[in-house]
């Protein structure tokens, strides 16, 4: 073999073997693509088409797609943002105004202050325009407050509940209940919006509207004398806002902003002052489709968080609480899962509380109407059915028939709360730590609706029927 065999020789083998590098790059490269091709579709696209198969919402698309389309009048959203830019921005009586001020209110058996309540109804007088347009909005059957690029002005919709209850406590303190009834029932109302637009934001604020207007429920049951009628309105708006269903429908709705994040650059999803390490791995993640198995995970995630919250409510807390130890474990290269999926816990925790007060709330309204009808108060919650309710409501946190006590001229409905210790219906102090412990979620009347001074019947204090031994199930 001469000389140049041999070069041409070399020369072949280089070329095959720089081709056979460019074979292998490009069948690497080929593989990757499809790897994450399968990634994309069958890892994340897959799953979003299983759960619109399953009839829920995937994309926030898919949630404007099944809504309501409303005209402007039509809208109870449109009707409250006119009310919102009505409000006094004045700050003349929040010192001594209670509720949307400073002050706080009375002891429930206790009158307003003279001064207090003349600042609350010049300050209403003031907000008289926006008040008219929240009980109009309150009244509208549908409103579209989401929209998924615009502010939600939940500040704003919080005190146009607060302005609701404070003209309800004001009006049961005049001798007015028939409006004191109206105010709460449309405060009960407008919050009720809330709790079909996503986002757990939204459920927050709907279960804060709860806690807000129920304890001014007691304290003007405490104060005016209702009749039937208005107690039963009350009690109607509070069996629909007992709502145990409310949870899993927040948390698939807000699943939807998983194909939000997903959609966008993985750079846009960094703190502002991310490290260059920080970026470099953020772009990695994206080019190498990490994102789209973080996406699935999350997609299973908030899967498993439904599921938690269709279980009954008293098996909730248990559930999510061992659901938060797993995500307390999840891979350090899933960003997005270890930056926004939610604790459960806590917010399993809020929804229990609220349906315990407002179960308590609507079962206290429904005694109240017992004492208004035969003048004395039921010897026990089972006396109320069918009448005045179709069955004894459960205590959300042990699943047990809600607890009952005659006190003197008066009653107290409670839950036991987070605890699941009976305390009797102790309640916290007006400085009381939430979810404290030794107390429980009481909706106390002080003087039910009798002609004369209640006794307790049958020489007992409690309602002893169907009581759980302590460790007991239900």
């Amino acid at each position: 073999m001469t000389q140049d065999d041999r070069m041409e020789l070399r020369e072949h083998r280089r070329r095959m073997r720089i081709w056979l590098l460019v074979g292998v790059l490009l069948l690497l490269l080929t593989g990757f693509a499809v790897f994450r091709l399968a990634l994309h579709w069958w890892v994340y696209h897959g799953r979003l088409d299983a759960i619109r198969a399953a009839g829920e919402p995937a994309t926030f698309e898919d949630i404007d797609e099944a809504r309501l389309k409303l005209l402007p009048e039509q809208d109870a959203a449109v009707v409250a943002r006119e009310a919102f830019s009505h409000y006094d921005s004045r700050n003349v009586y929040l010192h001594n105004l209670p509720i949307d001020g400073i002050a706080i209110l009375p002891d429930r058996t206790e009158s307003l202050p003279p001064e207090m309540k003349a600042d609350m109804a010049v300050y209403l007088q003031d907000n008289a325009e926006a008040l008219r347009l929240l009980h109009r909005a309150a009244g509208m059957p549908h409103g579209r407050f989401f929209h998924r690029d615009e502010y939600q002005d939940f500040s704003s919709f919080r005190r146009g509940v607060k302005l609701l209850n404070m003209e309800g406590i004001l009006a049961a303190e005049t001798g007015d209940p028939a409006t004191a009834a109206s105010s709460f029932v449309d405060a009960l109302r407008f919050g009720r919006h809330l709790r079909d637009e996503p986002f757990l934001i939204s459920f927050l604020v709907h279960t804060g509207c709860e806690f807000l207007t129920v304890p001014t429920i007691e304290r003007a049951i405490n104060h005016a004398r209702f009749t039937d009628g208005q107690l039963r309105m009350m009690g109607e708006a509070l069996g629909d806002a007992d709502d145990p269903h409310a949870l899993r429908h927040a948390i698939l709705t807000e699943r939807c902003q998983v194909a939000d994040v997903v959609s966008r650059p993985v750079t846009e999803l960094l703190e502002k002052d991310a490290t260059h390490s920080e970026r470099l791995w953020a772009f990695f993640y994206g080019l190498a489709g990490v994102q789209f198995v973080d996406a699935g995970y999350m997609l299973d995630y908030y899967d498993e968080m439904a599921r938690l919250a269709d279980l009954s409510t008293h098996r909730r807390k248990a559930a999510a609480e061992a659901l938060d130890a797993k995500g307390s474990k999840i891979p350090e290269y899933l960003i997005l899962s270890r930056g926004r999926l939610p604790a459960l816990g806590p917010l399993c925790d809020i929804d229990l509380r609220a349906l315990a007060v407002v179960r308590a709330a609507r079962t206290g309204l429904a005694v109240q109407r017992y004492c208004l009808a035969h003048g004395r108060c039921p010897e026990k919650l089972g006396d109320l059915v069918p009448e005045f309710l179709d069955a004894v409501p459960d205590d959300p946190f042990d699943g047990y028939p809600l607890r009952y006590r005659i006190r003197g001229s008066g009653f107290v409905v409670y839950s036991v709360g987070e605890d699941l210790t009976d305390n009797a219906g102790r309640e916290e102090d007006a400085r009381g730590k939430p979810f404290a412990t030794a107390t429980d979620i009481p909706f106390t009347v002080e003087f039910a609706s009798a002609a004369a001074a209640i006794a307790p019947a049958s020489g007992s204090e409690d309602d002893q029927s169907a009581r759980p031994q302590p460790g007991a199930q239900p």
